[in-house]
């Protein structure tokens, strides 16, 4: 069976497609081989395209799949089971952004701080120094652009992670609420 979990997580175009491509593998890579969770909802889904109303498509799929064993207890093993998926993600991705936040923004803040002493070590020296200190000054200003660009791109992935990974929570949620309140 061809699941295309796009559907089922109704992904679309304000999502981050790396992040999205990426919670999607990692799903896929985690798949379950019995029928499951995702098997059930693209049957949902597959029902919804015929204009099935969302409780009788729940319904139905869940009355076709009990036929193979499948009970609500399994079928919300199985959603956790992506939820507990998607949260790894969310804890290689935070370790990941650690790791260039220390990377990419300490190592340029320690450099900052080291010409600064630089400079003040100069001027308190030799004022015959201007042109040098001149040149750090602009390193300096250079190094805090960069920085401040680091950190709106570090906090542009992050912003873009936690939206992709809010979007795929609240599907699983809402889906696991809908099969406690209808099946």
């Amino acid at each position: 069976m061809n699941i295309d979990l796009n559907k089922i997580f109704e992904t679309n175009g304000e999502l981050d497609k790396k992040f999205v491509d990426a919670l999607l593998r990692a799903i896929k890579n985690n798949a379950i081989k019995e029928f499951d969770y995702l098997k059930f909802m693209h049957s949902v889904k597959s029902m919804q395209d015929l204009n099935m109303d969302i409780d009788t498509s729940y319904k139905s799929a869940f009355a076709t799949a009990q036929t193979i064993g499948l009970t609500k207890e399994k079928l919300l093993k199985t959603a956790t089971h992506y939820v507990n998926v998607l949260r790894k993600e969310r804890e290689h991705f935070a370790d990941a952004l650690k790791n260039q936040r220390s990377e990419k923004i300490s190592g340029k803040l320690e450099e900052a701080e080291v010409l600064r002493n630089k400079i003040n070590e100069y001027e308190e020296k030799m004022k015959q120094m201007e042109k040098e200190i001149a040149i750090y000054k602009k390193k300096i200003q250079g190094t805090d652009a960069a920085i401040e660009k680091e950190k709106q791109k570090i906090e542009t992935i992050k912003n873009n992670f936690v939206t992709s990974y809010d979007h795929f929570e609240g599907v699983l949620k809402s889906d696991i609420d809908s099969i406690n309140n209808l099946l």
